[in-house]
């Protein structure tokens, strides 16, 4: 059985330098030799999952398991393909069998903590985190990710202590930084929280152009500046806040944006040259040496935002097409005299985020029974079957029309939330556009929300037109809902009283 042995080894070698097809081959080879070797079944379930072929990683690993259960790595492995295909119930119980089989497998506990945290079962989640720590105290990554647990707990001190913590170990890194600087900012610390939110772009954000200097604030008159942009579109908006403070204080500027946000941003700044995304400076007849410094637009908050203070008491920073504009608001005015509603009810790209963010259609019918208002669709993305089913379920008509994609005119759909006398949404987008605008939104956010939100106030920093309605605990949709219904009673009412004595509410 030396041979095996040998061949197992040439296997993982070949494995941990990628040539993933070759470790293969050398696996079948061994058991075409052993047919009972465990461990051969077991690295190509591995090798499996490397190439995201989950379910012939469960049909491996199963095999390894059926021929030697009692290990502990063989269990974490499956529950990492089971994670993968969505089976997360079955992922659980395989992680739960390693740790049953190994209780000092520092690894499978934290394993288990993150999917029990990312299922939002946060005290299950910590429980893990801190068994990963006792058994090993120096897991960077279980502090990590045991602080970002205790935020959502609503643990702040505790949350922080744990991204110290992650840091005293690995000084470098780089998600930490990133969590412990959007606690701060949650926390409105600004002080700490923006420096230290440039270690974001460690992990993700835009591309700098080599032989540019980054801007850090230094005076700015008859200076060139370079912003280049990152993250998504509600981002985009929200840091495009900060341009008119860039802008009044630059020489020139030239922003890359995403194209679809470029109208908008042409119109609302008139005085900076905007440029799709994608666009090299070749392609756009510029060089490096044609500006003084560059930025990224995430990071303007830290240097024209150190403060809540700091934050201007403006309406609206965006202006819309007014033709555009005018042509929604007579496809709202046919609807009758009630309240117009622009509702948006998904958000979040990914399947974690948006589970924590999303709330189905069926769950809104608190909102839904308000008498006299018509209901605009707002949500990107497909939805005609939700609509329907709604309709069919409860006779709850959702306006939609199919010229309307917020996916890809936001020109267009500016145009359409600005004709709106209010919009009740999620946290995507939809509220980052409207809030721009100057538009009433209704922001339903969790228990914990994204730092952009803060964590008490109704009202928001970033936008004068955001009324935020939160969650009272993790999950539980249906009291903010109930909330949210209150208020559009009342405000169907008085406009109802205005119509009455001849008044009308603008709508922008």
């Amino acid at each position: 059985m030396s041979n095996v042995s040998d061949l197992l080894k040439q296997g993982l070698q070949h494995q941990q330098r990628g040539e993933v097809k070759d470790a293969e081959a050398i696996y079948r080879r061994v058991l075409r030799i052993d047919s009972a070797n465990s461990d051969a079944c077991h690295l190509l379930g591995v090798a499996a999952l490397q190439q995201r072929k989950y379910t012939a990683a469960v049909e491996h690993i199963e095999a390894a398991i059926q021929r030697n259960p009692r290990v502990a790595e063989y269990h974490n492995n499956l529950a990492a393909a089971h994670k993968s295909l969505g089976n997360l119930d079955e992922s659980v119980h395989c992680f739960e069998t390693a740790l049953a089989i190994d209780p000092g497998y520092a690894e499978g506990a934290f394993n288990l903590g993150t999917l029990l945290k990312d299922k939002g079962l946060y005290e299950r989640a910590a429980e893990q985190f801190q068994c990963a720590i006792n058994i090993r105290s120096d897991f960077a990554q279980a502090h990590n990710n045991l602080g970002i647990t205790q935020k959502y707990l609503r643990q702040f001190d505790a949350a922080l202590g744990s991204f110290d913590r992650a840091l005293e170990i690995d000084p470098g890194y780089a998600d930490a930084h990133y969590n412990r600087a959007t606690a701060r900012l949650l926390l409105s610390d600004y002080g700490q929280g923006w420096p230290e939110y440039e270690w974001r772009k460690q992990s993700f954000g835009g591309q700098p152009v080599a032989g540019i200097a980054e801007w850090d604030g230094q005076q700015l008159v008859g200076k060139r500046v370079f912003v280049y942009p990152e993250q998504g579109i509600g981002d985009e908006i929200m840091f495009a806040s900060c341009l008119p403070d860039l802008i009044r204080s630059a020489g020139s500027c030239v922003v890359i944006s995403d194209s679809r946000l470029c109208p908008l941003f042409v119109r609302s700044f008139p005085k900076a040259r905007f440029l799709p995304n994608g666009t090299s400076l070749d392609q756009a007849q510029l060089q490096s040496t044609d500006f003084d410094f560059q930025i990224a637009v995430g990071s303007l908050p830290g240097i024209f935002r150190p403060t809540i203070d700091s934050f201007p008491r403006r309406e609206q920073f965006l202006q819309v097409d007014p033709r555009k504009h005018l042509q929604w608001r007579r496809r709202f005015d046919s609807l009758g005299h009630g309240l117009k509603v622009g509702i948006s009810w998904r958000g979040g790209k990914s399947r974690i985020v948006h589970a924590r963010r999303t709330i189905s259609l069926d769950q809104w019918t608190p909102v839904f029974s308000v008498p006299g208002l018509s209901f605009i669709n707002l949500q990107y993305g497909e939805t005609r079957e939700e609509i329907s089913k709604l309709f069919q379920q409860q006779g709850v008509v959702i306006h939609h029309w199919d010229d309307s994609n917020p996916l890809e005119d936001l020109d267009g759909f500016a145009a359409q939330i600005a004709a709106l006398d209010v919009i009740i949404s999620v946290d995507n987008s939809t509220v980052h556009l409207a809030g721009a605008l100057g538009i009433p939104v209704w922001a339903i956010l969790p228990a914990v929300p994204d730092w952009r939100w803060g964590l008490a106030a109704k009202s928001c920093q970033w936008y004068r037109s955001v009324t935020t309605y939160r969650q009272d605990a993790f999950g539980d949709w249906r009291p903010v809902l109930n909330r949210v219904a209150d208020a559009l009673h009342r405000l169907s009412f008085a406009h109802h009283c205005d119509q009455k004595n001849g008044a009308v509410i603008p709508s922008v």
